[in-house]
């Protein structure tokens, strides 16, 4: 069986120890989750090549991982272009690409909507679409904008052994959840102006658990500021800890959070946009509400919180949901009707 080879700039995290853990980015933790389900199932072999301070090897469960050592973005780049000739070869960064690379097959996922609201980078997609055997897209506007044979959808999968429904206490129940601050678009400006209007409309005092890298200065009150988690070991808890998950980004094509906290039984409250609306059904899943204005955002907090019937409603058919259409297996089996074809 030929090996696919999967390029990105971020997989694993590196420490002064080594290899540590997959980056705390969705479509690190995506790929991550379809290539081990992959290689165990149907004995596939991976390769991924990151960037990196320093040349490294390592085994990280069933993926063999090289790091390249690189100064920057392009260096990186210019680098793994003159590596080898290539038979499959996976971006998932397509921003990596380039004519240059000697592959026999090239396939490619757009985990972002960047191609969907930057002109410079709508007008590449176009010029270099066809040049992919396939490109994998997480959100029906893609489809729409870009009439391309080659462009599938497969929606992004949890793995609901990992992320699973768990009832909770919902009047006692005091959590708000940001998961994730590492990129100015998931809009953690907008988490912290909701809390503090929120306590002004209840007696009953709401926490916001920020989760996240590198934010040394929250100070706000009622903000509880818990750093990286493990994806795997922790972040399940916190997920049936929270209340409810706010997810008001700028721009989202998927987000993984999202999903793994409709799969805990967790409410979310979602920016309505692109990407978001994809993947739930406003009231009936979640919530879409608009970030022009916060205050809808606490009254539907505050409702679910006296509502216990109407939180467990739509906690439990947003779980139906993730069970019926997004789970890891369906999303790595489509994975694999892509490429088993060009593995020959």
């Amino acid at each position: 069986m030929r090996e696919i080879v999967v390029l990105t700039d971020d997989f694993l995290q590196v420490d002064e120890k080594g290899f540590n853990h997959v980056v705390a980015r969705g479509s690190c933790i995506q790929i991550n989750s379809i290539m081990q389900y992959l290689a165990r199932e149907y004995n596939l072999y991976f390769r991924v090549i990151q960037m990196s301070k320093k040349e490294e090897e390592c085994e990280y469960g069933n993926i063999h991982v090289c790091s390249v050592a690189a100064d920057n973005f392009f260096d990186y780049k210019r680098k793994i272009i003159k590596m080898r000739k290539y038979h499959l070869l996976h971006f998932n960064n397509i921003d990596l690409y380039d004519e240059s690379f000697d592959a026999r097959y090239i396939t490619a996922t757009i985990h972002t909507n960047a191609f969907l609201n930057k002109r410079n980078a709508m007008l590449w997609l176009n010029t270099y679409k066809k040049m992919f055997d396939k490109i994998i897209v997480v959100n029906t506007e893609y489809i729409k904008k870009f009439c391309c044979d080659n462009m599938h959808l497969i929606c992004n999968g949890i793995d609901t052994n990992n992320f699973y429904y768990e009832k909770r206490n919902v009047e006692n129940n005091n959590v708000l959840l940001f998961p994730n601050i590492a990129v100015p678009n998931k809009n953690l400006e907008f988490a912290l102006k909701l809390i503090c209007n929120l306590n002004n409309f209840s007696d009953k005092k709401y926490v916001l658990y920020v989760l996240g890298q590198n934010k040394d200065n929250i100070q706000e009150d009622n903000v509880v500021f818990l750093g990286e988690l493990s994806h795997e070991r922790d972040m399940p808890c916190m997920y049936r800890k929270a209340l409810v998950t706010l997810i008001p980004s700028l721009y989202e094509s998927c987000s993984l959070c999202m999903l793994e906290s409709m799969a805990s039984g967790t409410v979310v409250l979602a920016n309505n946009i692109v990407g978001l609306k994809d993947y739930i059904a406003d009231g009936n899943t979640g919530f879409l509400l608009s970030v022009d204005d916060c205050i809808p955002w606490c009254q539907k907090i505050l409702q679910l919180s006296s509502d216990s019937s109407l939180y467990y409603r739509i906690a439990v058919q947003a779980y139906n949901t993730i069970c019926g259409k997004y789970v890891l297996k369906q999303t790595a089996e489509k994975y694999y009707h892509i490429w088993k074809d060009y593995l020959i």
